[in-house]
C-alpha cells in the first residue's frame, strides 16, 4: 500500500505543479503559446534529471545507501519549500522580484531560470520517485510487476491533468493551490520514506514484500535486438514532439490556458497507461492502420484550419494523437527490458521526451520561419517507424498482411476518385456538392471492395510488397504536405520572421473592385493583424477593425475632448500595423504596448513596412513588453497614462490574452484613465470564442456602462469587427447609442487572475 501511495502521489504532484506554475507564469510573458511549450521543456528536462539520478544511485549505491540519500534529499526539498514560503509567501510561486523586465530579450532563459528557482529540487525528486519505487518494489517482490506500478503512476498523472481544469482551477485561488500542493508533498515524503525503509528491510533480510496482485507478470519480449536504447529513444521522442506540436497549434488559435494544455497531454499519458497496463490493449495491425487513417485526416484538417470549426479541429487532432501515441508506446512496451534494466529504460524514455521538447520548444522557433514542426514531426516519425518495422522480421513489412492490401486499394481509389471528380466537375453535382468528402470516400470504398473481393483468397494478397508500397505512398503524401506547408509560408510574402511569440509575415495583395489597389498585410500566425493601402490618398485611412464606424473609431471620434478640439491621449495594448495612429491629430499622444519586437520592427522606424506611426500627426510612444506588466510598472513609478481612450487589442493570432481581461487587470486600467469621460475599448472579434459575457460582467461590477458595437467594415476591403466600449459618461450619447447592438441579459461571469473559464464561451 505504501508503495502504491508513494508512486501515485508523486505522479499526481508531478503534473499538478506543471499546470499551477504554467498558469501562474503565463501573464509574466504575455500569454504567448510558447510559454507552455517552454515550461514543458523544463519539466521534461528535470524529469530526465530525476531518472538519471535514479539510474545513478541504482547502479552505484547499495540499497541502504540509496534509502539514506533519497530520504535526506526529500527532507532537504521540504525544507526548501518552507524557506520559499517564508521568502515569497508561497511554497512554489515566485515573488514579484522575479517578474521579467520589459523588453529584456529572449524570454526562454528567464522563464527557465524562474522555474529552476521555484521547483527544481522538489520536481527532480518527484521525477526520480517512479523508477526508484518500482525498482525497490521489484527487489522486494522479486517479480516484473513494477511495470503495473508504472501504469498506476500514469493514472495519477492523468487524474492530476483532468482534475485541474474541472475541479481545481475554477474553484481554488492559485495561492491556495500552491499551499495544498506543498501539504500533499509532505504526505508524499512520509509515504516514500516508509516505502524506502520497507524495501531496505526486505532487501537486507532476503524476504519478499507481500504481493496482493492476482495477475501474473508479463515477461518482456525484447526480441531480435529491438531492446536497444536507440529504439527506446525514438519511440519516446516521436510522440512527445507530436504532443507539443499539436498543443502549439491549438494554443495559437484558441487561448493559452490549462484546458487547452491538458487535452493533448492527457491523451499522451492515456496511451502510456493503456499500453503499460497489459499487452492485450495494443494490437500492432489495428493501430498501424488507424494511424494511417488518422494521419491523412489530420493533415487535411491542418490544411483547412479552423474553417472546419473548433470541434472538428480538436477531434481530428485528438484522435490522431491518441492512435499515434498508442502505436509508439505500444511498440515501446513490446520491447521493454527486464527489471534489472528498468532505470536505464526510463532514462531513455525521459531523454526521448527531452529531445522532443527541445525540437519543438527551442529548435523550431530558432530554425523555422513558420509553424512547420507538426508536418515535419509527422513525416519524420513515419520514416523512423518504418525503419523500426523493417528491422523486426515479424512485422507486416516482412511477412505481408491482407489488411494492408485493402488499405492500399482504398487509398489509391480515393486519390483517383478525388482527381477524377475535381477534373470532370463531379463535385458540383447536386448529390455530391454538399457531402463531397463522404461521396469521395464512398465511391473509393466501392471500387476497393470490387477489386479485392474476387481475389480475397489468393496468396498474392498477403505479399509483403503491398505494405511496402502502401507505406511508401503514405510517406510520399506526408512529404508533399510538408513541402506545401513550408512553401506556403513564403508565398506572396516579402518577409517572414519567427520568434518566441509566433510567426509574423508581411505580404502584399491586389484588389480590382471597385478599383485597382495594392494592399500590404501584417499576418500573425494565421490571422490578419492589420494592413495598409499603398496609395497616397488612402495610406492614412484607418481600416480593418479600426474603421470610423467601428467601436474604437466611434470611441475616439465622439470623445468630448476630440469634439471640443482638445488633444487626447490614447493607450493601445497591441501594435499590429499601427492603424489606430491614423486617428491622431496635432497635440495627441498615442502609446503602444507591444510584447513582440518583430511587430515593432515592421511597424516603426525608417525601414518599417507600414507608415502609420511615421506619418501620423500625434506623438507616438512605444513600450516593449507585456502590456499588463508595463502598465503596472508605470503605476509603481507614479506615471499613470491618463488615457482618454484605452484600447485592448493584444491578440496573438486568434488566441485570447486572458490575463489582460481579468478583474485585477481592469482595476489597474481604471487607474490609467484620465476622467469620467474616458473609455476602454475591447476588441472581442474572434472566430472561436465570444468573450462578451466576462467583459460586460466586469464593466457592470466596476460601475461602468457597456455597449457592444458590431461593424461590417468599409470598402474597399470591408472586414467585420466586434467591440465593447466601457465608460461612465459618453456611451449614451449619439451616434454611439444608435450604433450599439442589443446586449442580451448576461449571467455574471467575472474572470480573475485565479479563475477563468473559456469552455462556456466557445462559439
Amino acid at each position: 500500500m505504501r508503495f502504491a501511495c508513494s508512486i501515485f502521489l508523486s505522479a499526481f504532484l508531478l503534473f499538478q505543479i506543471q499546470l499551477i506554475l504554467g498558469k501562474f507564469l503565463l501573464p509574466w510573458f504575455g500569454g504567448a503559446p510558447a510559454v507552455w511549450t517552454t515550461c514543458i521543456l523544463f519539466f521534461q528536462s528535470f524529469l530526465l534529471a530525476g531518472y538519471a539520478y535514479a539510474f545513478f544511485i541504482d547502479r552505484k549505491l547499495s540499497l541502504p545507501a540509496q534509502v539514506k540519500l533519497h530520504s535526506l534529499l526529500l527532507i532537504l526539498a521540504m525544507a526548501s519549500l518552507g524557506l520559499a514560503w517564508l521568502r515569497w509567501g508561497s511554497p512554489v510561486l515566485p515573488g514579484d522580484g522575479w517578474k521579467p523586465v520589459s523588453g529584456s530579450g529572449n524570454p526562454i532563459p528567464q522563464l527557465l531560470m524562474i522555474l529552476m528557482a521555484a521547483i527544481a529540487l522538489s520536481y527532480t525528486l518527484l521525477a526520480a520517485n517512479s523508477p526508484l519505487i518500482q525498482r525497490w518494489y521489484g527487489i522486494g517482490a522479486g517479480t516484473n510487476r513494477p511495470y503495473r506500478l508504472y501504469a498506476l503512476s500514469n493514472a495519477g498523472s492523468l487524474l492530476a491533468l483532468l482534475s485541474y481544469p474541472i475541479f481545481i482551477e475554477p474553484y481554488l485561488p492559485l495561492s491556495l493551490q500552491a499551499k495544498i500542493w506543498a501539504g500533499l508533498y509532505f504526505i508524499f515524503i512520509v509515504a516514500t520514506i516508509a516505502s524506502a525503509l520497507a524495501a531496505r528491510k526486505a532487501g537486507l533480510s532476503g524476504e519478499s514484500i507481500k504481493v496482493t496482485e492476482t495477475i501474473a507478470p508479463e515477461a518482456p519480449t525484447e526480441s531480435e535486438g529491438q531492446g536497444h536504447w536507440s529504439f527506446w529513444l525514438i519511440l519516446s521522442a516521436c510522440p512527445a514532439a507530436m504532443m507539443l506540436a499539436i498543443t502549439n497549434d491549438l494554443s495559437q488559435e484558441v487561448a493559452v490556458t490549462p484546458f487547452i494544455w491538458v487535452l493533448p497531454l492527457a491523451i499522451y499519458l492515456l496511451s502510456f497507461i493503456i499500453c503499460f497496463d497489459h499487452p492485450r490493449w495494443y494490437s500492432r495491425r489495428a493501430f498501424v492502420l488507424l494511424t494511417y487513417l488518422a494521419s491523412m485526416v489530420v493533415l487535411i484538417t491542418n490544411l483547412k484550419g479552423f474553417d472546419l470549426g473548433m470541434i472538428g479541429h480538436v477531434l481530428s487532432y485528438g484522435f490522431f494523437l491518441f492512435v499515434f501515441s498508442m502505436l509508439c508506446h505500444g511498440e515501446l512496451f513490446r520491447i521493454r527490458p527486464r527489471v534489472e534494466k528498468l532505470t536505464s529504460f526510463y532514462l531513455m524514455v525521459a531523454l526521448g521526451g527531452v529531445i522532443g521538447g527541445i525540437t519543438v520548444g527551442i529548435l523550431a522557433p530558432t530554425l523555422f520561419t513558420g509553424y512547420w514542426e507538426f508536418h515535419l514531426t509527422v513525416f519524420t516519425s513515419w520514416i523512423l517507424l518504418t525503419y523500426l518495422f523493417w528491422k523486426d522480421k515479424k512485422s507486416f513489412l516482412n511477412t505481408g498482411d491482407r489488411w494492408h492490401a485493402i488499405a492500399l486499394l482504398l487509398l489509391t481509389a480515393y486519390i483517383i476518385t478525388h482527381y477524377t471528380l475535381a477534373l470532370t466537375g463531379g463535385y458540383s453535382l447536386p448529390g455530391i456538392q454538399a457531402h463531397r468528402e463522404l461521396a469521395n470516400l464512398g465511391i473509393a470504398l466501392a471500387i476497393a471492395l470490387a477489386l479485392y473481393l474476387p481475389f480475397r483468397k489468393a496468396a498474392f494478397i498477403s505479399w509483403p510488397l503491398w505494405p511496402r508500397i502502401l507505406i511508401a505512398m503514405l510517406i510520399f503524401v506526408f512529404e508533399c504536405f510538408t513541402v506545401f506547408n513550408v512553401r506556403s509560408t513564403g508565398v506572396a510574402a516579402q518577409e517572414v520572421d519567427r520568434n518566441f511569440f509566433g510567426v509574423v509575415k508581411i505580404n502584399e495583395g491586389k484588389i480590382f473592385d471597385p478599383y485597382p489597389l495594392t494592399i500590404r498585410n501584417l499576418v500573425h500566425g494565421k490571422i490578419l493583424h492589420g494592413f495598409q493601402y499603398l496609395r497616397g490618398d488612402l495610406e492614412m485611412v484607418p481600416n480593418s477593425y479600426y474603421v470610423r464606424d467601428s467601436g474604437v473609431g466611434l470611441g475616439i471620434l465622439q470623445h468630448p475632448r476630440r469634439k471640443m478640439g482638445q488633444p487626447i491621449r490614447i493607450g493601445v495594448t497591441g501594435l499590429g500595423a499601427g492603424a489606430i495612429a491614423a486617428y491622431t491629430e496635432p497635440g495627441d499622444l498615442i502609446r503602444f504596448y507591444e510584447i513582440n519586437p518583430l511587430v515593432i520592427d515592421h511597424a516603426y522606424g525608417p525601414e518599417a513596412d507600414f507608415t502609420y506611426l511615421q506619418k501620423c500627426m500625434g506623438t507616438v510612444e512605444l513600450s516593449l513588453g507585456d502590456a499588463r506588466l508595463s502598465l503596472e510598472k508605470e503605476l509603481q513609478e507614479g506615471r499613470p497614462g491618463k488615457f482618454d481612450i484605452l484600447v485592448l487589442d493584444a491578440f496573438s493570432s486568434d488566441s485570447i490574452p486572458v490575463h489582460l481581461l481579468t478583474r485585477e487587470a481592469f482595476q489597474m486600467y481604471l487607474m490609467h484613465l484620465r476622467d469620467e469621460d474616458s473609455v476602454i475599448a475591447v476588441n472581442i472579434s474572434n472566430r472561436i470564442l465570444d468573450i462578451s459575457v466576462p467583459v460586460v460582467s466586469i464593466a457592470r461590477e466596476l460601475g461602468m456602462e457597456a455597449v457592444r458595437i458590431k461593424c461590417s467594415g468599409q470598402p474597399p476591403v470591408p472586414i467585420p469587427s466586434d467591440w465593447i466600449l466601457m465608460g461612465r459618461a459618453i456611451l449614451g450619447k449619439e451616434p454611439i447609442r444608435s450604433a450599439a447592438a442589443d446586449i442580451r441579459p448576461y449571467e455574471e461571469v467575472i474572470w480573475t487572475d485565479d479563475f477563468s473559464n473559456l469552455w462556456k464561451f466557445l462559439r
